[in-house]
């Protein structure tokens, strides 16, 4: 009997531990009343034919998937739910160059992105209404239906039978499929468009060194060349981060470089690639946009790091920015020469879009920094500018000089020698504008103090 006893007790035992494994592995996905398979980011599916994977970004849902067995070169999931939403009924996956990372997908859109740039995704099985690639949408009217003219077209394009769409993202890994038709697939245009130009000149912002990322171009110009020896294409692209107030950084890009330009002949000039931003809602103290080089299929190297200045204090929307690089390619002497040139004449740029974060937002960030005095005076500088450190440091002390010596004259010197000279009060709590603004009303009042000397 004891031991009938233990052996129901293990039974029981096991009969929990199966349960709780299983309801680990399964959940019940959204809007469907059947189970569906919790399959974990850290999983990949691998495509045996090309050995590439296609994996998740974070955990997906499905009621089953298949290869096309015995060569698995694209597997298909059906009810696949990844993020919120509605599952898309089935979808196949592919890829004869690149590693394929499934970002989110329901019924309405899948993005995902490809290891790298100028590769192709295959999708089965399923009507594509519209793709993106990066900034850039393409809609049936734009898809071919020829495979021969496909394959010799340029650029980003798409490909589309009654079961294979075919994308090659050219200018971007970044590839969201759409599967209705919106009333506009163009994003509406949000924030304010800069451009910021690679400048010659250096700063530092936050303990960053860079070079300096601005709306104006400076007067020199810097040349970076690398070579290396055989014939090769070369590569640019950029990585972006966002830098914080503290010093510390946080990438918007993907690990890799977006916005790639290639050469594979001899040749100079400006050459342009986009690269969609996801969009960042907190303030932002400072953008850091990193350029990289490679030849041919080798590793990617950092040539130079630009950074906007500090207390920048905007909010990037998801936009598409547009990157300019001067290149230049030579092969000469057995050896590819690749060069980047910036500043002066040579107008390598950033053309992107932020927006304006409301006063109140400034404040609470400036607070949340420790920058007590900011989150005093913003309401003041927010609306009348550096005026505003004028008005609340020279005002009010003024109209305390005033009533204490009853005189202009005592009044202005009194100011002077409390707020002027290296250290003084005004240096150490404006800002150079501000301070600038301030010794020119200090001017004034000297020049009035002498014309009533000269009058008198």
């Amino acid at each position: 009997m004891r031991c009938k006893s233990q052996k129901q007790t293990r039974a029981l035992i096991l009969s929990l531990l199966l349960f709780f494994f299983l309801s680990l592995a399964v959940k019940p996905s959204m809007g469907q009343e059947t189970l569906s398979w919790k399959w974990s980011p850290q999983i990949a599916f691998r495509l045996s034919s090309y050995n590439r994977t296609v994996k998740f970004n974070d955990y997906a849902y499905f009621n089953s998937f298949s290869w096309d067995y015995p060569y698995s070169s694209e597997v298909t999931f059906h009810n696949l739910l990844v993020g919120s939403g509605t599952p898309i009924e089935h979808v196949g996956l592919a890829s004869v160059d690149s590693d394929v990372t499934v970002l989110s997908a329901d019924s309405k859109q899948v993005k995902v992105n490809l290891a790298d740039t100028s590769k192709t995704l295959y999708v089965y099985d399923v009507d594509i209404k519209n793709v993106q690639v990066g900034g850039s949408w393409l809609t049936k009217n734009d898809f071919f239906t020829n495979w021969n003219e496909w394959e010799s077209s340029s650029g980003d394009a798409v490909f589309q039978n009654s079961s294979l769409t075919a994308i090659r993202a050219n200018s971007s890994f970044a590839v969201t499929l759409g599967f209705e038709e919106p009333p506009n697939i163009f994003p509406i245009t949000t924030g304010i468009e800069k451009t910021l130009f690679l400048r010659a000149d250096s700063r530092e912002v936050n303990g960053i060194v860079g070079y300096k990322l601005s709306e104006t171009q400076s007067s020199g110009s810097v040349m970076d060349s690398v070579d290396v020896e055989g014939a090769y294409v070369t590569y640019y692209g950029v990585r972006v981060w966002v830098v914080h107030h503290n010093g510390a950084t946080e990438e918007l890009t993907s690990g890799v470089p977006a916005a790639v330009v290639t050469r594979n002949a001899d040749g100079e000039g400006l050459q342009n690639a986009t690269w969609l931003c996801p969009g960042y809602n907190s303030i932002v103290d400072a953008v850091m946009v990193k350029v990289y080089q490679r030849f041919g299929t080798g590793d990617w190297n950092l040539r130079a790091s630009f950074i906007t200045e500090n207390d920048f204090l905007v909010k990037l929307p998801e936009a598409t920015w547009t990157f300019s690089y001067y290149t230049i390619r030579q092969y000469a002497d057995g050896a590819t020469f690749s060069t980047l040139v910036w500043g002066g004449s040579y107008m390598s740029s950033v053309t992107m879009r932020y927006d304006v974060p409301a006063a109140w937002e400034v404040q609470f960030y400036n607070l949340f920094n420790g920058d007590i005095f900011g989150f005093l005076f913003t309401p003041y500088t927010w609306f009348l500018g550096f005026l505003g450190y004028s008005l609340v440091f020279l005002f009010p002390l003024g109209i305390v000089l005033y009533n204490r010596f009853e005189d202009a004259t005592a009044t202005i010197i009194a100011l002077l020698l409390i707020g002027g000279g290296a250290g003084g009060l005004l240096s150490m709590l404006v800002p150079q504008l501000g301070l600038q603004l301030c010794w020119a009303l200090f001017v004034l009042g000297i020049a009035a103090l002498l014309y009533r000397l000269v009058t008198s």
